[in-house]
C-alpha cells in the first residue's frame, strides 16, 4: 500500500452517502455532494462539486440532521446518485448521464414516504421501511399520482435595470397524450404566480394490424408535441414555473423559450 496523493480540506460527513460507480466516487461533504474521480484521473483538476446548484440547501440539510440516517444510492440503470435525508423524508437526485457546463449534476428535488434506506441491486432499485420493501418502478407513488414541479432560477436576460414584458411561452414536451400542465411566471421575486392552463393534443391510438396500412396510425400513446401560449405581466426580474400531475404515464420537459419584449429603464 502507498499514498499516493492528499487531498486536503474536503472529506466525508456521512458514511452512507459513499458511493462507487465503476469509474467514480461520490460522497457527501461539508460543502456538497463531490466526485472523486477527476481529481484522481487529472491530478491538478479541482474535485467535481456535483451539487453546485444546490449547495445551500444540503448543507443547511446536512447541519439540521443527525449524519447517521442520511443515506444514498447508485443506480447504473438509471444512471442516477440519489442522496436521502431519511429523517426528514427527502430525497435529492444526480443525473449521471451528462454534466452541465459548469460540471455540475442536473438535480431533482423528491418528497418521499417514511423510507430508511436505498439500495440499488441488480438493475432495480429498493427501499426499505417500517412494513417491509419497495421497489422504485412505474409512474405513480403507489398507485396514487403525483405532483412533478421545476421553476427556474430569476431570469434578467443581462438588463436589470430594464423592465421586461413577457409575451409568449412555448414548451417543448415529451408525454402521455391529453396530458394537462400548468405554465406560471411571476416578476421581481413575487411568490405570487400567473397561471396558464395548457393541453397536449389527445392522440388515436390504434393497435398495429388491427386497420389496414395507411388507414389508421399506430402510436404507443406518448407524443411530442411543441405548444405556444399568449402571456403577460412584466417586471425587471423573471421566474417560471411547470407543473403538471403524474397519473401512470411519463413526462418530461424537454424546452422551454421565452419571447420578451423590452421596456423602459428603471
Amino acid at each position: 500500500m502507498q499514498l499516493v496523493e492528499v487531498i486536503s480540506g474536503i472529506g466525508c460527513v456521512a458514511r452512507d452517502s459513499i458511493q462507487n460507480t465503476g469509474t467514480d466516487i461520490i460522497f457527501l461533504s461539508e460543502s456538497g455532494v463531490r466526485s472523486l474521480g477527476r481529481t484522481i484521473q487529472e491530478k491538478s483538476q479541482p474535485m467535481r462539486d456535483l451539487s453546485k446548484n444546490v449547495r445551500d440547501d444540503i448543507v443547511q440539510r446536512v447541519e439540521s440532521v443527525n449524519k447517521d440516517t442520511i443515506k444514498s444510492c447508485y443506480s447504473e440503470s438509471n444512471a442516477f446518485y440519489l442522496l436521502a435525508f431519511t429523517s426528514v423524508n427527502e430525497v435529492y437526485c444526480f443525473d449521471m448521464r451528462t454534466a452541465l457546463q459548469d460540471g455540475s449534476a442536473r438535480v431533482t428535488k423528491w418528497g418521499t414516504g417514511a423510507f430508511t434506506s436505498w439500495l440499488g441491486f441488480d438493475g432495480e432499485v429498493y427501499m426499505t421501511h417500517n412494513d417491509g420493501l419497495a421497489r422504485y418502478f412505474g409512474y405513480t407513488d403507489n398507485g396514487d399520482k403525483y405532483r412533478m414541479s421545476y421553476f427556474t432560477s430569476y431570469l434578467d436576460f443581462d438588463t436589470p435595470t430594464q423592465v421586461k414584458l413577457l409575451k409568449k411561452l412555448a414548451y417543448t414536451i415529451v408525454g402521455a397524450t391529453g396530458q394537462t400542465f400548468f405554465a406560471k411566471a411571476a416578476f421581481d421575486y413575487s411568490d405570487i404566480f400567473r397561471s396558464i392552463t395548457l393541453s397536449m393534443t389527445p392522440a388515436v391510438v390504434s393497435e398495429y394490424g388491427v386497420a389496414e396500412y395507411n388507414i389508421a396510425e399506430y402510436a404507443g400513446g406518448t407524443s411530442v408535441e411543441n405548444i405556444r401560449s399568449a402571456a403577460g405581466g412584466s417586471g425587471s426580474v423573471l421566474q417560471l414555473g411547470f407543473e403538471t400531475d403524474i397519473d401512470n404515464g411519463e413526462v418530461s420537459l424537454q424546452k422551454m423559450d421565452i419571447y420578451v419584449k423590452q421596456g423602459r429603464v428603471l
